[in-house]
């Protein structure tokens, strides 16, 4: 009975063992060399023991940190690049424009946008991109330091951006933000060949600070691309926008501009049909000094003699007085993209000089608006430098 007895008890420890190797994952023990091999119940099939804790010794207390700037002086000063957190790890900025019959090109450093030339023939709309570039600048509130009309060139006056190229705000002033100073040179060119004007620019000068702290920052090729295609992209945004209000004023609105050539100034350009604007001058004229002696509509052509009305005249209609001589003059009428134009010839069919046609571009501008609102149900703006 005793016999029994042990025998059962060893068959409870044997049974015992076997559980414990079950809820180990099978393991089996190499005593030898410290290791535990296992099968492959639990997916792995070695595990080294755990090594002793890794302890640095060190007499001073260790000390962190949240800059991580790397002391030049460990590195190799042969070698001039930016490490730790001097680079820039921001993704290059990337030209746009959703201005229809538009594309851009990376032409090396100088970033281009490119338009179709609408009007391949003549300056009409390069002179349109040069005023709207021109016209970006003011409502930016950003000053000109030269411009350069042959080769189609604006130098810009320092003005201040915040670091993604907003408009720097006396907010962002208060709160110590970083901003930067900046110039620019525009190029508005033009392609003959491929019939396409191109908006580029350059960044000329930056300079960056904090509250009034000037920061030390190395500008390369990368970072200065960055403000340079932001700049563009800004550029062809305002056009977008200046784009579409000028096709919804068409609906409801004439507008009167400046026709510029080569040489600057040389008339008027009115938002309005050919007809229309032929039998308002034909009002409009004797009502302000100009005697008509011939008209011809098919050729566009007016023969006038001009006498200037009194002082009193001018008080009354609110207008500056034209302030050319008394004379007899030819007043051009024609069309271009829909648009009727306006240019004043002297007796010797010398069209006049463009400094007298930018004297008196907005007097009779404002002449022409109020007989043009008499004349029709829409308004009447006048625009300009």
């Amino acid at each position: 009975m005793l016999k029994n007895r042990n025998h059962g008890l060893c068959l409870l420890i044997a049974a015992a063992v076997l559980s414990s190797s079950a809820l180990s994952g099978c393991k089996i023990l190499d005593f030898s060399t410290g290791n535990e091999t296992a099968e492959n119940g639990f997916g792995y099939l070695r595990a080294l023991s755990k090594p002793a804790d890794l302890r640095i010794t060190s007499k001073n207390n260790l000390k962190f940190t949240r800059t991580y700037r790397v002391d030049l002086s460990k590195t190799n000063s042969e070698v001039e690049r930016p490490v730790g957190d001097q680079i820039d790890i921001r993704s290059p900025i990337q030209l746009y424009s959703s201005v229809p019959n538009s594309y851009v090109a990376n032409d090396g450093n100088l970033s281009t946008v490119w338009l179709n030339d609408l009007t391949p023939g003549s300056d009409e709309y390069l002179n349109r991109v040069w005023n709207e570039v021109l016209g970006f600048l003011h409502r930016r509130g950003i000053g000109i330091e030269s411009t350069n009309l042959g080769e189609r060139k604006i130098s810009t006056d320092w003005f201040v951006t915040d670091t993604v190229m907003q408009a720097y705000t006396p907010v962002k002033a208060k709160d110590d933000e970083r901003y930067a100073r900046q110039k620019y040179n525009i190029y508005v060119v033009r392609d003959y060949r491929e019939h396409k004007i191109g908006i580029s620019a350059e960044l000329t000068n930056f300079k960056l600070f904090e509250g009034e702290n000037r920061l030390n920052v190395r500008m390369d090729q990368f970072a200065m691309n960055r403000y340079t295609r932001s700049f563009i992209n800004q550029i062809m945004a305002d056009y977008e926008r200046q784009t579409d209000e000028e096709r919804e004023r068409a609906r409801t609105e004439i507008e009167i501009s400046m026709l510029e050539g080569d040489n600057g100034v040389q008339g008027w350009e009115v938002g309005a049909s050919y007809d229309t604007v032929w039998d308002v001058l034909l009002r409009m004229l004797p009502e302000y000094g100009f005697k008509i002696s011939e008209s011809e509509k098919i050729r566009g052509s007016i023969i006038v003699s001009y006498d200037e009305p009194s002082a009193s005249f001018w008080r009354e209609k609110g207008i500056d007085p034209f302030a050319i001589d008394e004379d007899d003059y030819r007043i051009e009428v024609g069309l271009a993209e829909g648009k009727a134009t306006i240019q004043f010839y002297d007796d010797d069919n010398e069209r006049l000089p463009p400094e007298t046609v930018e004297r008196l571009y907005f007097r009779f501008a404002n002449a022409l608006a109020d007989s043009l609102r008499q004349s029709t149900s829409k308004t009447v703006r006048v625009s300009g430098r």
